[in-house]
């Protein structure tokens, strides 16, 4: 009978053997451990497959369907609700790398918090401006970005269950069967679209769901009423007082409707949007609102605020856009409008001084505006807080110091040919003629003097350190900061870029102080395209080193790299 413990502890190791996971299934190992386990495990297409965005399941291995989609380019992308910081362009405009790992510290943070909390609304420059002043400033509605008519939304004319807005339900299913799995409340215009896997609202699956959005509108004034649709080729009906105006017999171009109907002050009208998934990119906008013609009289205003410029709706990936100036998200010119560009020199002709405050994400051809504002502040597409940070500057609260990170041109005919792919005439580092705002270029409310500034030698081998000192001094009345730049030019390097910038430090300093500046200039700095081996290198010769508050207007250093 010996025998028996013996198989009994042959068959317990055994079972323990069965039992014990594979190394890459154990979380108590590091995730070192596991990818190195699991990777000799997958196939080749297997590995290929799970490199794509949209990675199938390795259903043998117990590796599930993902979609990796995302994005925190100013924040957390594609995932419901979250703070929206300034635009990537708008950030590089600080020219400050502290400042811009703070904002992405802040970024990863809330993406490890998500659904944990919501974030504020965002600021317009029109709440900015009241909350600095503490007046009621008045506001006119303006000229539409491109096209001559005016959109007002009135979707917040919209209420359903005594509340603000709309209730949105939403089911698993293109026929609305069954239990919903979401309901939410909009209390802004629709803009939905499941691009880059954004679901239209959590628990909703990216593909072969439907909704139904209802709300009463009971508006303010008599009138002919516009509503206006944008869906992918699914299932739409929208109808007022349960009578269909668009369905999916309604011609429309791309899939966009613009309807209208009539409406009395006071009265309530039922808005029923009715919605099924397509077979591609599911998306869905809705807007009710009127046509207005734009306000043109300032009144007896001493000073307009015009903000303007460009728009997300108009400048984009591959975007169903097509007006003038704008196809397909792509920019035809990149003049400001005519429509605000004439509606400026109404407001000037109207004796009125402007400040002029552009919203792009791109450089924008200002010269008429330069000639005829008084004073032009670039926001960018600022974020939730840009109306408050507007709001400073205009007013005096914050001293700014932003730099443009690429060129302004000053106009189209400054551009190279689009077909052209040479570099020559493009960005700072090829032009030779004069834009109108150079790259660096920025404006504080107080004057920075570059008073002296010194090399460690005249001379160096190629691969040493170079060690350049500047004395600053903040010659105005008021602290601030100034970006010190440094850019390199290689003498006779033909072909070669007319400077590089090579290192930035953003510096503040009191009013009447000044202050020694040090740059380590490495190897790298110095380094140019050498035709003879074809690799950029740093090679003999003699260079400049420029230095100053922009890439314009740059005093030197002469060295000589041996």
């Amino acid at each position: 009978m010996r025998f028996i413990p013996s198989a009994l502890l042959a068959i317990a190791s055994l079972l323990a053997s069965a039992q014990a996971p594979e190394p890459y299934r154990d979380a108590s190992l590091s995730a070192h451990e596991r990818a190195a386990d699991l990777l000799p495990r997958l196939t080749l297409d297997e590995k290929i497959s799970l490199m794509m965005d949209v990675s199938p399941a390795i259903e043998r291995l117990g590796i599930p369907e993902y979609n990796w989609w995302n994005e925190a380019l100013h924040g957390v992308g594609r995932a419901g609700l979250a703070t929206v910081f300034p635009q990537s362009i708008g950030m590089a405009a600080t020219f400050d790398n502290d400042a811009v790992l703070a904002a992405f510290n802040a970024v990863s943070d809330e993406a490890r918090a998500k659904y944990n909390g919501f974030p504020s609304h965002t600021v317009t420059v029109l709440e900015g401006v009241r909350d600095i002043t503490g007046r009621d400033i008045p506001y006119l509605r303006g000229c539409d970005h491109v096209i001559n008519n005016n959109f007002v939304s009135c979707f917040n004319l919209l209420s359903s269950d005594g509340r603000p807005g709309i209730t949105a339900t939403y089911w698993n299913n293109k026929s609305r069967d069954g239990q919903s799995v979401a309901v939410e409340r909009l209390t802004v215009p629709v803009n939905k679209s499941t691009g880059g896997a954004t679901v239209f609202a959590p628990g909703v699956n990216l593909t072969d769901f439907s909704a139904r959005y209802v709300g009463t509108f009971k508006p303010e004034e008599s009138g002919r009423y516009t509503m206006q649709l944008r869906t992918d080729n699914g299932f739409r009906r929208l109808s007022v007082d349960g009578t269909t105006l668009v369905d999916n017999s309604t011609k429309g171009n791309r899939n966009t409707y613009t309807c209208t109907f009539n409406a009395e002050k006071g009265k309530s009208y039922d808005i029923e949007l009715l919605y099924g998934a397509g077979d591609r990119t599911a998306l869905l906008s809705f807007d009710i609102g009127m046509i207005k013609d734009y306000d043109t009289d300032a009144g007896d205003a001493d000073v307009v605020i015009f903000v303007g410029g460009i728009a997300p709706s108009l400048e984009g990936e591959e975007m169903p856009v097509s007006v003038p100036g704008f196809r397909g998200g792509d920019r035809e010119s990149i003049e400001l409008p005519a429509m605000q560009r004439n509606l400026l020199k109404n407001l000037k002709a109207q004796g009125k001084k402007i400040v002029y405050v552009n919203c792009s994400g791109s450089a924008v051809a200002l010269a008429p505006e330069d000639s005829i504002c008084d004073a032009i502040l670039q926001a960018w597409y600022p974020g939730q807080a840009g109306g408050t940070a507007v709001a400073e500057v205009l007013y005096g609260d914050y001293n700014p110091a932003g730099r443009l990170p690429v060129t302004f041109y000053r106009d189209d005919s400054q551009l190279p040919d689009f077909l052209d792919y040479s570099m020559d005439g493009r960005t700072y580092r090829y032009m030779k003629d004069k834009p109108l705002y150079a790259f660096g270029h920025g404006l504080s409310y107080t004057t920075f003097d570059y008073e002296s500034a010194s090399l460690d030698r005249k001379s160096a081998k190629c691969g040493d350190n170079v060690n350049l000192n500047i004395k600053l001094r903040n010659a105005g009345k008021r602290d601030g900061d100034e970006v010190v730049q440094v850019y390199i030019r290689k003498e006779g390097d033909f072909g070669g870029p007319v400077k590089t910038l090579r290192a930035f430090k953003r510096v503040t300093l009191p009013a009447g102080t000044s202050r020694d500046i040090a740059f380590t200039l490495t190897p790298d700095a110095f380094k140019t395209y050498d035709q003879k081996s074809g690799r950029m290198a740093v090679t003999p010769g003699k260079y400049e080193i420029l230095y100053g508050g922009s890439s314009e207007n740059l005093k030197s250093l002469p060295l000589t790299l041996k």
